[in-house]
């Protein structure tokens, strides 16, 4: 006796996968689940870096000028000091925009975000000179 198509056992691919919808479907080979790489809290801490900086660079200006009349300095250690400051918020403003949602983190760029812990590292030790070690700390 022959099985009538009422009757047949189910494929067991059919079961598995539902059947496509349409042209575009069927072309659609990207994952479902692909993997995000950016991170909430770095673009948080790169946020709130942003705000310290300025507070911070201003916070410093006003010292060094504070300091400028307040202490005698010797040479040139002034002025490199506010070279220094400058210099420092350039860099800082660079690596920032590396790191920030332009660039690297938001972006998922490898190599920008290389340069952005570059800078991270360069940037401590200018942030240890203005904590330590300038002149008149």
């Amino acid at each position: 006796m022959a099985k009538t198509p009422a009757t047949a056992a189910p494929d067991s691919d059919a079961i598995k996968q539902p059947p496509a919808a349409g042209a575009a479907a069927a072309k659609s080979t990207a994952p479902t689940h692909a993997r995000i790489y950016s991170s909430l809290p770095l673009q948080i801490f790169i946020y709130l870096n942003e705000r310290y900086l300025a507070a911070m660079w201003l916070v410093l200006l006003l010292l060094l000028v504070y300091k400028s009349y307040a202490f005698p300095y010797a040479g040139a250690a002034l002025p490199l000091e506010i070279s220094g400051l400058f210099v420092f918020a350039g860099l800082e403003v660079t690596r920032l925009f590396m790191g920030s949602c332009t660039r690297g983190n938001k972006m998922e760029e490898r190599s920008t975000l290389g340069i952005f812990l570059g800078l991270t590292m360069v940037t401590v030790f200018v942030h240890l000179f203005y904590c330590i070690w300038q002149t008149y700390v």
